[in-house]
């Protein structure tokens, strides 16, 4: 007698447990310095699959064994020894460098990549915070090296500018199609510029601004739009202190494009979005994102800025809060978020977002209700947000710590989305969102065991690039540091033989149930992961290196430099489909008297004892949910091919499917 009920599947992955043999790492790269941090800031692709990097490196930073400066009179100067520089290049499908473009100054300052954009199909866009030449110093820009400032589009003012921010379109050959360089300055109740005197000498550091920190996407139209960090020493301190700014310049190319009039200003301001039309020519809209009414000293993270299909605008942001009291973070009209802070250090994630006209629409935050005041921290960052448009999902990547950094069991706050509570303690986790025009609905959350250390939690998922959680295919991606497991909110995947402290990537699908994971084998926990960028069956991972090594499933990293940026290209030819969960309720299965497998767990090959009707046909699936080909000759299934994990063996009759879950050593 046949019986229906439901077959229950457990997936316990196995390192890096990808049971179909169509996964693998194709190759692992990367530039390095014994000296100073390397990072790949963020990545981008061209439909015929070559890489394009936007990284941080120091002067003496070497890829394969080939330095990235150029050799003197264009290499490093005096005091550039803790200078950092942007690389800009192009990595061929197979792994090569095809070419490369460095900005670097030799004087104290550095040249800091930002941002990288894919715009339309034939060009890429970076933003990079750059250093003036001046008398005693010069800037190789790209493939030029300029003695002094005074050739290139910045104010005159008859003073010596420092920094500027600088907007560069390329095509997919290298080449520049457009380029702007940024400025900000600030005037008084009078509209005229301020400048600030140290020793009687005007000082153009308080009256010039890069768009520091800042980030930006360009919409279907062509505008851009651009998040900056206000920078405390200029927008904060004119607020707080001096008392007469009362409104922004914005500065293309040395032409005023914009102006903003503060009105009823706080005495703190914090980041700032602007949209700007095509090719800069005017500055279509400015706010301030985040307003505060005291003058306690906070700062920011960092931004992120991100434009959907329809040119809704979304910003995201982590600041950092000095102070004992209940505050409150507001955008215009959205002045009802209030924050309730219990030590004098916290951090908390900030997601707005925008109608094209930066109108703001809803904000989105994790309550924090205070339970144990005195048990030290309650962070929460917000790190990356992405979307899936066919199912109109919003995810966020994040990550919190509601222990100490000596006692992670005793937490001293609960986490809630609208007073709903979250099981999320010490985790890496992403939050997908049913998106609206009203403030959105948790859908689901997926999240990993997450390190904390005393420098801070960001760690755990990198904070520095762009570009660190992609979704498709009802799959979300994203690296972490973990520490021995990934946790979904309706199972517990244990991973054996993972290492504490070390680095990988986990895949989730949109309920927020762990798929599988991949197990980098990094040993070093300041090793923190980068920017990650998928198309189509291809995901191009990076990471920071921290005298460390790591292993790609075989192809291992280890360098004699101190400081890796290390990038790895992992092709997966399910991504190309819709995952589809192994688990099925209310299977048609005989009973244990009828169906028998043995041995399990199999080896090489898998025999099948079935006294029911005669087996017509049999096949396996994977932990991926994908059916593996098999060699099937009526009684035994050869599994010699198949990686360690947990499958479905399916038989078929001529009138009905059978499953049976069996473990390949």
């Amino acid at each position: 007698m046949k019986v229906f009920r439901p077959l229950i599947f457990i997936a316990i992955v196995f390192g890096s447990a990808s049971a179909i043999h169509a996964q693998h790492f194709d190759w692992a790269t990367g530039f390095g310095s014994p000296h100073e941090e390397c990072i790949v800031m963020g990545m981008v692709t061209d439909a015929d699959g070559n890489l394009y990097i936007l990284g941080q490196f120091p002067h003496d930073a070497s890829w394969e064994g080939h330095r990235l400066l150029p050799i003197a009179p264009y290499g490093p100067g005096f005091n550039s020894t803790d200078n950092l520089n942007t690389l800009i290049a192009k990595i061929s499908p197979s792994g090569e460098m095809l070419w490369k473009k460095v900005i670097h100054s030799n004087n104290y300052q550095n040249n800091l990549p930002l941002d990288i954009k894919k715009v339309g199909d034939t060009a890429f866009a970076c933003l990079v915070e750059m250093s003036m030449p001046s008398s005693d110093n010069y800037t190789y820009y790209l493939d030029t090296l300029l003695p002094t400032w005074s050739n290139y589009p910045v104010p005159a003012w008859g003073m010596d500018i420092k920094r500027c921010t600088a907007y560069i379109l390329f095509d997919f050959d290298g080449d520049v199609k457009e380029q702007h360089f940024l400025h900000l300055t600030y005037t008084d109740t009078a509209g005229n510029d301020i400048v600030r005197y140290d020793n009687d000498e005007p000082d153009p550091w308080y009256w010039t601004s890069t768009y520091y920190l800042a980030t930006f996407d360009v919409d279907a139209q062509g505008n851009i739009f651009i998040s900056r960090v206000a920078n405390d020493i200029r927008d904060s301190n004119y607020c707080a202190q001096d008392g007469t700014m009362c409104g922004i310049k914005f500065w293309v190319d040395r032409r005023l494009v914009g102006y903003c009039p503060i009105e009823n200003r706080p005495l703190r301001w914090f980041p700032q979005l602007m949209k700007f039309s095509p090719h800069f020519d005017t500055l279509l809209a400015s706010r301030y994102v985040v307003q505060k009414s005291d003058s306690v000293f906070n700062y920011i993270w960092f931004t992120r800025t991100k434009v959907d299909a329809t040119g809704n605008v979304y910003y995201l942001h982590t600041h950092h809060i000095h102070e004992e009291q209940a505050n409150t973070i507001f955008v215009d009209s959205l002045s009802d978020l209030v924050l309730f802070y219990h030590e004098r250090e916290d951090e908390k994630g900030v997601v707005v977002r925008f109608d094209s006209l930066l109108n703001p629409q809803w904000i989105i935050t994790l309550d924090d209700s205070v339970i144990n005041p005195e048990k030290s921290k309650s962070r929460l960052y917000f790190h990356d947000i992405t979307f899936d448009y066919d199912s109109n999902l919003l995810f966020i990547l994040a990550s919190t710590g509601r222990g100490t950094f000596s006692d992670t069991t005793t937490f001293c706050s609960i986490l809630k989305y609208h007073g709903t509570p979250l099981d999320l303690k010490n985790d890496a986790f992403f939050m997908s969102f049913k998106n609206s025009d009203i403030c959105p609905e948790l859908y689901s959350y997926g999240r990993v065991d997450a390190y904390m250390n005393s420098n801070a939690l960001s760690s755990s998922v990198g904070n520095t690039s762009v570009g660190n959680i992609v979704c498709n295919n009802n799959r979300v991606f994203f690296q972490h540091n973990f520490v021995g497991g990934v946790r979904s909110q309706d199972q517990n995947i244990l991973l054996p033989n993972w290492y504490s402290n070390s680095t990988g990537l986990s895949i989730f699908n949109y309920k927020g149930d762990a798929i599988s994971t991949i197990h980098y084998k990094t040993a070093n926990p300041s090793t923190k992961p980068s920017s990650i960028f998928l198309q189509d069956s291809v995901l191009f991972v990076s990471m920071e290196l921290y005298h460390d090594s790591a292993n790609f499933s075989g192809i291992p990293i280890s360098e004699q430099n101190n400081y890796f940026a290390c990038i790895a290209r992992y092709v997966d030819t399910s991504f190309m489909t819709p995952y589809v969960s192994p688990i099925v309720n209310q299977i048609l299965e005989p009973n244990n008297e009828t169906i028998c497998i043995f041995p399990n767990p199999a080896h090489d090959i898998l025999n099948i004892n079935f006294k029911a009707s005669p087996i017509v046909g049999a096949s396996i699936i994977s932990v991926t949910g994908v059916r593996e080909p098999v060699l099937f000759n009526g009684t035994t299934c050869n599994v010699s091919h198949l990686l360690p994990g947990i499958y479905i063996l399916e038989i078929s009759t001529a009138n009905n499917k059978y499953h049976q879950t069996f473990v390949k050593q």
